[in-house]
């Protein structure tokens, strides 16, 4: 988008000018500047590196040509392309997809979006090592051009996990060993703003939203810390017990069932290498519980709990939907009971039955 009457506006107000005192350097008429301004006509041709040298810039900069897209055209690409993803092969899309970061290589967020959109199909590349290094590319791209704190830190984040995902933890390491650092409570201080200026509602919407982050990360990052404490069967033990009390108590199950998938499967997982039969049959049945009864359509929501969160799901980049489609999702549920790691039941019949009822609800 041209964007060269506001710069025009915007510099004539920084040097203190009048329309007619440029129009008269310009030699045009100051209907004329005001219809710039306006964006209702553009200088001419000839006009752009004399009105650029008066400023003291470049042509370009005058210009300010960049494509940008606002959040909803970004989401409707989005989910454009992970549609594509589900039925093309993942080369096919992802040309296409590098051709419109390359039109688009100055919107920051445009380049964080295509960068989760190709970071979420990526285990469906033939060189994954390649796509990885792309996608670190556009972020660190997006990241040097950036203006807003909270891209910055996406995609500091996301940069720290793709690095991880090729084996590079000391980049990962580099970008995030200063994070951990004392919550500030800035949602608590809104909520508290909100409600001194009788803005109830707005408090609640706030701390709802505070309430429903704090429960994912600490049922997400159980998943990890089971991995970590393997070899400490008490402290493990009291995590599974501990998650298991939060997933109860909040419903997860049906709030937000992906979360719950993740943190059944690593119990399962766990158990399988202790050769405990009995745990992974129990939280294997869980995950089949929930993979064919709560997690389609997937869908970001609330419950009679979260009732306010709708609106603050539709301020995130993508929305409420899903990073991947529908079809992707069950097979990947497809694919965890046929991992080697369960091979050592697949001949009990507690477990084939799980593989039936999976393909008899989710399979076409």
């Amino acid at each position: 988008m041209i964007k060269i009457g506001h710069v025009i506006l915007r510099e004539r107000t920084n040097c203190n000018m009048t329309q007619q005192q440029l129009a008269s350097f310009l030699n045009v008429t100051k209907a004329t500047i005001s219809k710039w301004e306006k964006a209702v006509s553009y200088p001419d041709i000839t006009l752009l590196p004399v009105i650029a040298a008066f400023f003291n810039m470049t042509v370009d900069e005058l210009l300010d040509a960049k494509l940008t897209m606002d959040k909803q055209e970004i989401r409707k690409w989005y989910t454009h392309y992970a549609e594509r993803f589900s039925k093309e092969s993942y080369e096919e899309v992802v040309e296409d997809v590098r051709k419109m970061i390359r039109l688009y290589y100055d919107d920051d967020n445009f380049l964080l979006q295509m960068s989760i959109l190709l970071l979420n199909h990526a285990e469906f590349s033939s060189n994954a090592k390649e796509q990885f290094t792309y996608i670190i590319e556009v972020l660190e791209r997006a990241e040097m051009i950036t203006d807003d704190v909270w891209i910055r830190r996406q995609t500091n984040s996301i940069i720290s996990t793709t690095a991880l995902f090729m084996q590079q933890p000391e980049i990962a390491l580099e970008r995030s060993k200063d994070y951990v650092k004392p919550i500030m409570a800035e949602d608590l201080i809104l909520a508290q703003a909100y409600e001194a200026l009788g803005q109830t509602e707005e408090a609640k919407k706030v701390l709802q939203a505070m309430i429903y982050q704090q429960l994912v990360a600490m049922i997400g990052s159980s998943t990890f810390y089971l991995k970590l404490t393997t070899d400490e069967e008490h402290q493990l033990l009291e995590t599974i017990k501990r998650i298991d009390g939060l997933i109860d108590l909040f419903e997860v199950d049906q709030l937000h069932p992906n979360l719950s998938l993740q943190f059944y499967l690593a119990v399962g997982q766990y158990a399988t290498t202790k050769n405990d039969e009995q745990l992974c049959r129990k939280y294997m049945t869980y995950f089949t519980d929930v993979a064919t009864n709560h997690l389609f359509p997937f869908k970001l929501k609330g419950d009679a709990y979260f009732t306010l969160l709708d609106e603050w799901f539709d301020t995130l980049d993508l929305g409420a939907a899903p990073l991947r489609k529908d079809v992707m999702i069950r097979e990947s549920i497809f694919q965890v009971l046929k991992h080697p790691m369960f091979k050592v039941y697949e001949q009990k019949d507690w477990f084939k039955d799980l593989q039936k009822k999976i393909q008899f609800k989710l399979g076409d």
